[in-house]
């Protein structure tokens, strides 16, 4: 069945295997995933699309106790070009990795079975990222937002160095951080920046940098894992992004804290979330 959820169709794929393992089950699926995207792709020529289940854990000893957990990837780009089989595979194993980890610090939860498995899809329009443009209506209001104000193309080297050297005053004044300027290595960047280009930028820089994005018309959870750091330097800090969009360009925000900012507005409960795959957990993990 197929819905729509502001800017992505939601594809619901049917689950047929009944194998122990999550991952078994996700490949046994890949054929017909391989012929909704290329389906998709032909349509559209370049599409974005990410993967969300829901799987149901039992403990291991007391099997009449039950839970269910929400994952999910991060979004990936396709292009004609792409092997969808092997994005597929990549998808697969970071939900499989992701499960693994809630188990391990789950208190004896075991997996029982996939509840449902959702394809998220839209059309992909590549973009460079910009100059200043102002928050989206909806999230003007949240303070973890840090929407730097730069009238150049580097709108993501003010992010950074933004985190770094935190501003007490006017924080959105690219003036409060060009003293800092030569802490940045950008040789063979190119501004505007696209996001193939970030893990050059991290390695360069010594930096994590995850990019959110964001979905004005989503119902629920409108901020999504999009291009996750690959890095796993744990000395080099981890700067979040939030990845806005116009009719004209794009541009990079500072999250100042994930779990603000995906923390919805009607709980007062504290959760703590997975910069991977955004599952909230009750403590740090």
């Amino acid at each position: 069945s197929t819905a729509v959820d502001g800017l992505f169709k939601i594809i619901e794929i049917p689950i047929t295997a009944t194998t122990p393992s999550v991952a078994e089950e996700l490949q046994s699926e890949t054929e017909r995933l391989k012929d909704i995207l290329r389906m998709q792709l032909d349509f559209y020529r370049a599409v974005r699309f990410y993967f969300s289940l829901q799987v149901v854990f039992q403990k291991a000893v007391q099997i009449e106790e039950e839970t269910t957990a929400s994952f999910r990837t991060c979004a990936s780009d396709l292009l004609s070009t792409t092997p969808i089989e092997d994005e597929i595979s990549r998808h697969i194993d970071i939900l499989a990795v992701d499960i693994d980890k809630f188990i391990r610090n789950g208190s004896g939860w075991v997996v029982k079975g996939l509840k449902c498995v959702h394809l998220y899809i839209t059309k992909y329009n590549p973009m460079r990222v910009g100059s200043y443009i102002p928050l989206p209506e909806p999230i003007k209001k949240k303070k973890t937002l840090l929407n730097i104000q730069n009238s150049d193309n580097k709108c993501l080297k003010w992010a950074v160095l933004a985190a770094k050297h935190p501003a007490n005053t006017h924080a959105y004044r690219p003036s409060n951080y060009k003293q800092y300027e030569g802490e940045i290595d950008d040789s063979g960047i190119t501004w505007p920046i696209p996001i193939s280009q970030i893990p050059k930028f991290e390695r360069q820089n010594s930096v994590r940098i995850n990019v959110i994005g964001y979905d004005d018309e989503a119902k629920q959870d409108p901020f999504y894992p999009l291009a996750i750091s690959k890095s796993t330097n744990s000395e080099h800090p981890v700067v979040n992004v939030l990845l806005i969009e116009n009719n004209d360009t794009t541009h990079f925000v500072l999250v100042k804290s994930l779990n603000a900012l995906l923390r919805r507005d009607n709980t007062r409960r504290t959760k703590h979330y997975c910069e991977r795959c955004f599952h909230g957990f009750d403590e740090a993990q």
